[in-house]
C-alpha cells in the first residue's frame, strides 16, 4: 500500500474518466459493479496513504479531462475529507465514493454542456432531469447490490433542495447528507464557464451561512476543523511559481515546505524549500498542465526530502489509542477486584490521554481549585476504587468515538445527556453507582449502534406521522426503528448480571413485571431513558403505567422529588426544565 506511485495516481484519474463514458457503451454496462468497486477502493487507499496529494487536486483543474471528471474527482476528495473528519468506517467510505462515481455517469455530455454555458436540446434536458432514475436503472442492470448508493440517489434531489432552503424536510439519512453537501461544495470549487470558482474554504463558509440545517452545519464545522489551514498545492505569490506543500515537524519545530519553479520553466527544474507560513487565503482552483506538479512531486520527490531532513508529516494531533490497546487496558482492570494506587499508576504509564482526562476530573473535583497534573495525585483524589470505573467509562467513550458510524456526530450529545441522566439518578443510592450506571449506559449505546451500523436511516416525508417508539429504549432516542435483541448480543458478557438484566427487562416493561422488580439498576436506567427521551422528544405523553414507574423510581432511588431531579439535569446538558407528566 505504501508503494503507490505518481503513475498509479495518474492511472486512477484516467480510469475515472473512462468510467464516466461507460453509459454510452451499453456492452460495458455489466462491468459497472466491479469497476466502481475497484476505483472506490483505490481512491480510499490513496487518501489514506497520500492525503496531501489528494487534497492538492482541489487546487488543480485538469483541462484534458473535462469538467465532469474534474467535478467527480473534487467531490470524491471532499467526501473523503468529510468521512475522515467524522471517523467514518472504510466500508461506508467506499460506498460513498461509489455514489460519487455514479452520480454523473448518465449525463457526462449534458453536464459538460451546462458548465460550458451551452443550451441543452429537449432530449438532453429530459435526460438531465431524469438523471437519477436513469442511474438507478443502470445500477440495476449492472447488478449493483441494493444499499447506500441506491438510497442516496432516491433522496439526493430533495436533500440538496432542503439544504439550499428551497424545500422543507428532515435530513436524517447521513449518507445522503454527506453526498449532497459534497455535491454543492464540489460545484463551487470546480472551474466552469457558468460560475466563478471559489476555494474550498470560501465554499464551506458560503454554504454554512446560506444553510439553516443543523446537520449540514455540523458537517461543515467538522470539515473545516479537519482540513489544513492552507491546502497543499495552493499557489503562492512571488517572482516564481511557488506551491505550498504542507506543514512538517522537526525536533518539535514547525517547518513549512514549498516547491518552487523558476520563471519560464516547468516542475522538472523545480526544487523544495523551507519557508515561513505564508499569510494568504486559499486560492480558487487553477488550470494546470504540468504533470509533475499535479502528480509527480507528491510521491518519490516529496518522500525523499522528508526522509533526508527527518521531517514528521501531518499536523500534531491529540494522541489516539488503538482499540487493541484499550481492550488490553480493560482486561488488566478486570483481572483484579481491587487495585492499589501503585498498580493503577503502572497500568496508566502507557496511556497518556487517559491519564490527562483523570487529572482533569480530579482537578474539577478539587475544592481548592488546584490544578492536578500528577496521575498519582489524581488517583489519590478520586480514590483507588472509583478510578478503575472512571477508566472504564473513558475507554467506552473512546470506543464510541472510534466506531466510525455515519450518524455518530448527530447523536453524540444525546448519548452524553443519557449518561448524565443516569449518573444524576444514581447519586443518592450508594457510592460508585453513578459510575456503574454510566458504564452500563455507554455499553448499551455501543451495542445498539454497533448492531445498527449498516442500517440506513430513511427520510420521513413531511406529511407522514413518525412513530416515536417506547420511551424506555435507547433505540427510540436514536430514531432506530428496530429494537435490538439483546439475548443474542454480547451485552451480558460486557456488563454485570444486574445491569444487563435491567436493560433486557426495560425492553419488556409491563405493570406485572415492574411490580416484581425493585432493582436500583432497573429504576436507574429506566429513569434516565424516560427523562432523556422526554427532553429530546416533548411529544411523548406518558400513560398511567409510566407515571407509576416514575413514582416508584423516585422512591427507590431516594430522589428528593421528580422536579428536583429534572432541575439537576437542566444544569447539565439540557437548556430547560421539562415537565415529565
Amino acid at each position: 500500500m505504501n508503494k503507490l506511485s505518481a503513475q498509479d495516481f495518474a492511472s486512477l484519474i484516467s480510469d475515472t474518466q473512462k468510467l464516466l463514458s461507460l453509459y454510452y457503451h451499453k456492452d460495458k454496462w455489466k462491468s459497472i459493479f466491479p469497476t466502481i468497486s475497484h476505483l472506490s477502493e483505490k481512491y480510499d487507499t490513496f487518501y489514506q496513504v497520500k492525503p496531501d496529494a489528494m487534497q492538492a487536486q482541489l487546487c488543480f483543474y485538469l483541462e484534458k479531462q473535462g469538467y465532469t471528471t474534474n467535478l467527480v474527482i473534487n467531490q470524491i476528495i471532499i467526501v473523503l475529507s468529510i468521512c475522515h473528519s467524522l471517523r467514518i468506517n472504510q466500508v461506508t467510505r467506499q460506498q460513498l465514493i461509489s455514489a460519487c462515481l455514479c452520480q454523473y455517469i448518465c449525463i457526462q455530455k449534458e453536464n459538460n454542456a451546462i458548465a460550458d454555458k451551452q443550451k441543452l436540446s429537449p432530449q438532453g434536458l429530459k435526460i438531465f432531469k431524469m438523471r437519477y432514475s436513469l442511474t438507478l436503472k443502470l445500477l440495476a442492470y449492472g447488478q449493483v447490490p441494493n444499499g447506500i448508493i441506491q438510497d442516496i440517489f432516491k433522496n439526493i434531489t430533495l436533500y440538496t433542495q432542503v439544504t439550499l432552503g428551497k424545500e422543507q424536510g428532515n435530513l436524517v439519512n447521513i449518507d445522503t447528507l454527506i453526498i449532497s453537501t459534497a455535491t454543492l461544495l464540489a460545484k463551487q470549487v470546480t472551474i466552469a464557464k457558468n460560475h466563478k470558482a471559489k476555494s474550498l474554504t470560501s465554499s464551506i463558509a458560503s454554504l454554512y451561512q446560506e444553510c439553516n440545517q443543523f446537520n449540514v452545519q455540523s458537517i461543515l464545522k467538522k470539515l473545516i476543523s479537519y482540513l489544513p489551514p492552507i491546502l497543499p498545492g495552493t499557489i503562492l505569490e512571488g517572482p516564481q511559481s511557488t506551491y505550498y506543500i504542507g506543514t512538517y515537524y522537526k525536533n518539535d519545530k514547525i517547518i513549512h515546505l514549498n516547491f518552487n519553479i523558476p520563471p519560464n520553466h516547468n516542475s522538472s527544474k523545480g526544487n523544495f524549500s523551507f519557508a515561513k507560513l505564508p499569510k494568504i487565503n486559499n486560492q480558487p482552483q487553477q488550470v494546470c498542465q504540468d504533470q509533475g506538479i499535479i502528480f509527480k512531486i507528491w510521491f518519490q520527490p516529496l518522500s525523499s526530502i522528508v526522509l533526508k531532513n527527518e521531517l514528521i508529516s501531518k499536523e500534531k494531533e491529540k494522541s489516539t489509542i488503538l482499540n487493541e490497546d484499550l481492550a488490553l487496558l480493560e482486561s488488566h482492570l478486570k483481572a483484579k477486584n481491587h487495585h492499589s494506587i501503585e498498580d493503577l499508576c503502572q497500568l496508566l504509564s502507557s496511556y497518556h490521554g487517559i491519564s490527562q482526562e483523570l487529572c482533569k476530573l480530579a482537578s474539577n473535583a478539587n475544592r481548592t481549585e488546584q490544578s492536578i497534573n500528577s496521575i498519582r495525585h489524581a488517583i489519590m483524589m478520586l480514590g483507588a476504587i472509583r478510578t478503575p470505573l472512571l477508566i472504564q467509562k473513558l475507554i467506552l467513550q473512546m470506543q464510541l468515538e472510534s466506531l466510525g458510524i455515519t450518524q455518530w456526530f448527530s447523536i453524540k450529545e444525546k448519548v452524553l445527556s443519557l449518561v448524565s441522566a443516569a449518573e444524576v439518578a444514581a447519586q443518592e443510592v450508594y457510592d460508585f453507582l453513578p459510575e456503574e450506571a454510566s458504564i452500563c449506559i455507554l455499553q448499551y449505546c455501543i451495542t445498539v449502534l454497533t448492531e445498527q451500523n449498516k442500517v440506513s436511516h430513511k427520510i420521513t416525508p413531511l406529511n407522514e406521522k413518525e412513530t416515536i417508539g417506547s420511551p424506555f429504549l435507547a433505540e427510540s432516542l436514536f430514531d432506530i426503528k428496530q429494537v435490538i435483541d439483546f439475548s443474542s448480543s454480547n451485552l451480558e458478557k460486557c456488563l454485570s448480571k444486574a445491569w444487563s438484566v435491567a436493560i433486557i427487562n426495560l425492553q419488556n416493561t409491563s405493570p406485572a413485571l415492574t411490580d416484581k422488580l425493585s432493582s436500583n439498576h432497573f429504576y436507574c436506567v429506566g429513569m434516565a431513558l424516560l427523562a432523556t427521551n422526554k427532553i429530546y422528544k416533548p411529544e411523548y405523553n406518558f400513560d398511567a403505567y409510566t407515571n407509576n414507574f416514575i413514582s416508584q423510581a423516585v422512591k427507590n432511588l431516594k430522589l428528593k422529588s421528580l422536579d428536583n431531579y429534572l432541575n439537576n439535569l437542566s444544569e447539565l446538558h439540557f437548556n430547560s426544565c421539562i415537565n415529565m407528566s
